[in-house]
C-alpha cells in the first residue's frame, strides 16, 4: 500500500511508461490509474542460483511437499494444513510430509501450531523460518505448493521450478501465467480440485517426474536475467 495516495497517483499517471511484472498486476493497475504507457515481463532470475541439475523427484513411497512465503489466509497458508490433513486421511498407504518454510504473526503460528496438534500431523508437518536460499530447501522435496489466492507474480513458483520440484499451484493471478497445466507444473482450483491432482501424481509418478522436468527447464529459457534485462533496455530506449 502507498503511504501518500495522491502523490502515487500522480507519479504514476504522469510517468511515461509503467513496467508490471505480471499480466494480473498490470490489469489491477490499468483500472486503478489512467496510464500512458505500459509494458509487461516478467521478474529475472540469476539462474545458476536457483537451477539444480540433477534433481530425483516422487522416488519411492515417500512425498515429500514444500510450501515457502508469507503464513496467512491471503496465502493459503492454514487452507494448505487443512488439504494436508484430508490428504493423509485418504491415501494411508502413503508417507506425506509437509514443510512450511516463512514467517507470519505470532497468533497465526500459533493457529497453524495448535490445528496440526489438534489433528496429530506433528510426525509430518514442520514449520520453519524463513530462509533466503529456497535452492536449498526445495532440491530435498518433491512437490512444492503455491495456494496463494491473488499471487502478483510468483518468485517461488519459478524457484520451485528451477529446483526442479514438480509445482501444484492454485490457478489465479500471476500463477495461472505461470503454469500450464499437465505442460510445466499442474494447477487447482479448489480443494476438490487439490485432491484429484494429487491422486493423479500418485498413480502417475514418471508423468509427474517429466512434467517437473519440462518445467524447471521452460523456467531456466524464460527468466533469465539478462534476458529480461534486455528487455528492460528496450522499453528505456523507446522513452524519448
Amino acid at each position: 500500500e502507498f503511504r501518500n495516495q495522491k502523490k502515487m497517483k500522480r507519479l504514476i499517471e504522469t510517468s511515461e511508461i509503467g513496467i508490471f511484472i505480471s499480466k494480473a498486476v498490470q490489469e489491477k493497475y490499468r483500472k486503478l490509474y489512467s496510464l500512458k504507457n505500459s509494458v509487461q515481463f516478467y521478474d529475472g532470475f540469476a539462474i545458476d542460483k536457483y537451477y539444480v541439475q540433477h534433481h530425483q523427484i516422487l522416488q519411492g513411497n515417500d512425498i515429500k511437499i514444500l510450501y515457502v512465503g508469507k503464513f496467512q489466509d491471503s496465502k493459503g497458508t492454514f487452507n494448505l494444513l487443512e488439504m494436508f490433513h484430508k490428504l493423509i486421511r485418504c491415501y494411508k498407504e502413503k508417507k506425506f510430509t509437509l514443510e512450511l518454510v516463512g514467517n507470519g504473526a505470532p497468533d497465526y503460528i500459533q493457529k497453524m501450531n495448535f490445528y496440526i496438534k489438534e489433528k496429530h500431523l506433528c510426525d509430518m508437518v514442520t514449520i520453519s523460518n524463513f530462509v533466503k536460499d529456497v535452492k536449498k530447501v526445495a532440491c530435498q522435496k518433491d512437490i512444492l505448493v503455491m495456494n496463494s489466492y491473488n499471487e502478483g507474480f510468483g518468485r517461488v513458483t519459478v524457484e520451485g521450478m528451477l529446483a526442479g520440484c514438480l509445482v501444484l499451484g492454485r490457478f489465479c493471478g500471476g500463477t495461472k501465467e505461470i503454469l500450464v497445466h499437465k505442460e510445466n507444473g499442474l494447477c487447482f482450483d479448489n480443494d476438490a480440485s487439490f485432491m484429484d491432482q494429487m491422486k493423479w501424481i500418485i498413480k502417475n509418478q514418471q508423468s509427474a517426474c517429466k512434467i517437473a522436468e519440462q518445467g524447471k527447464e521452460w523456467a531456466k529459457n524464460n527468466f533469465d536475467n539478462r534476458l529480461i534485462a534486455q528487455k528492460f533496455l528496450n522499453v528505456l530506449e523507446t522513452i524519448k
